[in-house]
């Protein structure tokens, strides 16, 4: 028997259905999902500030308000360069996944497709995965089935900061990361 994909089913049903949400409906999915990998970055930094603000950015688009092109191409050049000072030191895992998370985020406001929306919950389910563990295939999974439930929300509701609130804020890879200290 061949052993599914963690995520699979969660990613096809989010691929099929974000081209049919707004883009702030969509950019509110984004930004759900990085909100919930966000502890890695804060896990291997001690702070995650420059996502923090690049998070405040999709959410002032999602709820509609004026977001400058130059603040998104500042946010996304201070994300590129996390990511380049995790692999100069030798960083693969999660951290990087969840900046890139937050990268795709910020491209969700500039582009009409879908696809950046679908690549932010992408990085943000193996972020789950962060010390590429042998959970990691359930953290991967838990992670997609709270984006289908978010998903849910977003295809409801106009878009808010706390339109997520309703889901469950903690995981088991939560737990996990808080527990390495």
């Amino acid at each position: 028997m061949v052993k599914p994909i963690p995520g699979e089913e969660q990613r096809r049903i989010i691929e099929e259905a974000l081209p049919r949400l707004s883009r702030t409906q969509r950019a509110a999915f984004a930004a759900g999902c990085v909100e919930r990998v966000l502890p890695i970055v804060e896990h291997h930094f001690g702070d995650a500030r420059q996502c923090r603000a690049a998070l405040e950015l999709v959410w002032r688009f999602a709820l509609g308000e004026a977001v400058d092109d130059s603040e998104i191409a500042a946010s996304a050049s201070e994300c590129d360069a996390l990511v380049d000072e995790l692999r100069e030191d030798g960083e693969t895992g999660g951290a990087i996944r969840a900046i890139k998370a937050t990268w795709y985020a910020l491209e969700s406001m500039r582009k009409a497709e879908a696809k950046p929306a679908r690549d932010a919950a992408w990085e943000a389910q193996t972020a789950a995965d962060f010390e590429e563990s042998k959970e990691g295939d359930e953290f991967i999974q838990e992670e997609a089935e709270w984006q289908v439930r978010a998903l849910r929300i977003c295809e409801q509701e106009k878009p808010s900061r706390t339109m997520f609130d309703a889901l469950p804020r903690d995981s088991r890879w939560m737990s996990a990361l808080k527990s390495r200290g």
